[in-house]
């Protein structure tokens, strides 16, 4: 519903011909979002197979470094961290 509002309020025309493109706007904007939130988390976890599992060190910190930019913090921030402090 909010998206729909966003949607609405930025386009320039969302009753005329514009509809359409704002309903598939929506759309993917609704089928990106669960992306976006679990990108980060997924990353850190892949950094850890790097390190534990396959290895790679060296991809492993990449991978973990990259991650920690999109992290809020918490559980996943502080695993992060406990990985590059363990990879040195």
């Amino acid at each position: 519903m909010l998206l729909t509002l966003i949607a609405l309020w930025s386009a320039p025309d969302p009753v005329g011909p514009w509809r359409a493109s704002l309903d598939l706007a929506v759309q993917n904007a609704r089928l990106m979002l669960p992306y976006l939130a679990f990108a980060g988390p997924v990353t850190v976890l892949m950094g850890l197979l790097n390190a534990r599992y396959l290895n790679d060190p060296v991809q492993a910190k990449l991978d973990v470094a990259e991650a920690i930019k999109g992290l809020p913090g918490g559980q996943e921030r502080a695993l992060a961290d406990e990985l590059i402090a363990e990879l040195g």
